[in-house]
């Protein structure tokens, strides 16, 4: 029996959903490595946030170009 996600009661719904995340996890822990965690970002203000993001995003950007240009 195959049910789609939007088929099923809210309550379910959440259930389906942090089953499939827990899952998630799993699959790209074992991809890495069995013993590697991977760890929540720990970020002291939203200006710290915003200076991560930007990095992030700007190496993001960078990698794009060099990806297209190559």
């Amino acid at each position: 029996m195959n049910i789609l996600r939007e088929e099923l009661s809210e309550e379910k719904r959440k259930e389906y959903d942090a089953l499939t995340a827990k899952m998630m996890s799993v699959y790209s822990r074992r991809l890495i490595d069995v013993n590697y965690w991977i760890k929540k970002p720990v970020f002291g203000t939203y200006e710290d946030l915003e200076d991560i993001l930007k990095t992030a995003f700007g190496m993001y950007e960078d990698f794009k170009t060099a990806l297209i240009h190559s």
